[in-house]
């Protein structure tokens, strides 16, 4: 975002059969030096036990970013979880690529990594994409995404439709993961821009 330009979202996500779930909401303001700061709370709930987190990440666009070939990004970020009585952090920092391929084509790729306190261990991750616009006002994605210390990867479709272009859509998406039991994960979510 660029300064003093701000979004806010909200998304519910569920995982049915782990019977889990988490609910976000999310402000994120442009702050000047090509960079937007996001800070969100979540709801989640895991095998019965509830908890909330508070995360503070930021964005930070390297170079690239007026639509034309090559864009680099930087995210990174940190979060607090407490449930069940305890509390555990972790830290991220993730590398974004994305290349335009064709009018209102284009292919993303990232590779993160992550820290958590609780189990004290560090975790990679990545994943490749293509987003297109479907019809007017419609972009569908496609992606698979693994990080190393999960069953396996995962593969995830989305819709995105701007009720008001640029300033207001309503999201969906669905992944299931290739491995033992597949894993169904569904986010519904909306964000607005000011």
């Amino acid at each position: 975002l660029e300064a003093r330009e701000c979004e806010a979202q909200a998304y519910h996500g569920r995982v049915a059969r782990d019977d889990a779930s988490d609910s976000t909401v999310e402000l994120g303001c442009g702050i000047g030096w090509r960079t937007q700061v996001n800070l969100a709370a979540t709801r989640v709930r895991e095998a019965g036990v509830g908890g909330n987190a508070w995360s503070l990440a930021g964005k930070t666009a390297l170079f690239g970013h007026g639509g034309e070939g090559l864009a680099l990004t930087l995210s990174y970020g940190a979060a607090r979880l407490r449930a069940g009585g305890q509390s555990e952090t972790a830290t991220w920092i993730t590398g974004i690529a994305t290349w335009p391929l064709a009018d209102k084509v284009a292919l993303h790729t990232n590779l993160g990594w992550q820290r958590d306190s609780a189990s004290r261990l560090s975790s990679t991750f990545v994943g490749a994409g293509v987003e297109m616009g479907a019809a007017e006002h419609l972009d569908a994605t496609a992606e698979v995404f693994h990080v190393d210390r999960d069953a396996g990867p995962w593969l995830q479709l989305g819709l995105r439709y701007a009720l008001l272009p640029e300033r207001w859509n309503l999201n969906a998406s669905v992944a299931r993961q290739a491995a033992s039991g597949h894993a169904v994960r569904w986010t519904l979510g909306t964000l607005l821009r000011f």
